[in-house]
């Protein structure tokens, strides 16, 4: 959860990786303001400089309680012993392949798609190097694999690879409510090349030059509709109706609350 907000300095941070002041917290701005901020304002370019700084101290702080946990369980087991390191999403920080946009809500961005896959202690069948699109969904064929050293020729390989965020994103007077509600989905068919829809009707296809993704209007395929089961205006009507139906306990709504999903 350190990666998590609300940031601040913490005293288990390297602070020499950065120059926020330790009476400084995210808490400052909401999420919604800082998407509806003004860029060229000097207090917003203060706070978004700070967020960042600190987002980034925060990994390396988790970098550093991963590496001592692998260390301590490869000194401490008698078996060879394999880490896999994952995440179920990575994090907007306001830059302009991002939209601008913060935290992971209402968007299906590079920044929150690419998660790391790091495995350490590999076996020595696995490649050293994997530079193709991994998906999670192949992930249990992975562990499966490693727990049983029963190896593969190559690694899992999808020639479409889907993403979905429901919605629920940021809801405030001043936003289209609507919009950050939305249902989006997104398959790539490559490493360069991503299709991105959602239940307001657009749609478009994104493909990487160098380091830049150029974002084009066109239609769905098809054979990329087909890689979701359920249609996704009858999908997000379904959800919506399920929502309807929930019924959380005050302890769970206040948990997810402190989290930010509420």
């Amino acid at each position: 959860m350190d990666a998590h907000g609300p940031l601040k300095s913490i005293s288990g941070f390297d602070n020499s990786l950065h120059d926020v002041p330790h009476t400084w917290t995210s808490n400052d701005f909401e999420n919604w303001e800082m998407i509806l901020a003004d860029e060229t304002d000097e207090l917003f370019q203060e706070h978004l400089q700070h967020y960042r700084e600190l987002y980034a101290t925060a990994i390396d702080y988790l970098d550093q309680k991963v590496t001592q946990l692998a260390t301590d369980l490869q000194e401490n087991t008698d078996d060879e012993t394999t880490v896999i390191v994952t995440a179920d999403h990575g994090e907007n920080l306001g830059y302009a392949e991002e939209d601008r946009l913060f935290n992971h809500t209402a968007s299906l961005s590079e920044a929150l798609l690419h998660v790391p896959c790091e495995i350490i202690n590999a076996p020595s069948w696995l490649d050293a190097e994997y530079n193709e699109v991994f998906s999670h969904l192949d992930l249990g064929e992975l562990i499966t694999a490693i727990a049983r050293d029963t190896p593969f020729s190559e690694m899992p390989h999808r020639s479409h690879v889907p993403a979905e965020v429901i919605g629920a994103g940021v809801t405030n007077p001043q936003l289209n409510e609507k919009y950050w509600d939305r249902l989006i989905r997104a398959v790539y068919t490559n490493p360069q090349t991503k299709y991105v829809w959602d239940s307001l009707g657009d749609s478009f296809v994104q493909h990487k030059t160098d380091d830049h993704w150029e974002k084009e209007d066109a239609p769905i395929p098809p054979e990329i509709l087909a890689q979701f089961e359920t249609d996704i205006q009858e999908y997000k009507s379904t959800v919506m109706d399920d929502e309807q139906r929930v019924d959380l306990d005050p302890e769970t709504e206040s948990r997810l609350e402190e989290l930010g999903y509420l």
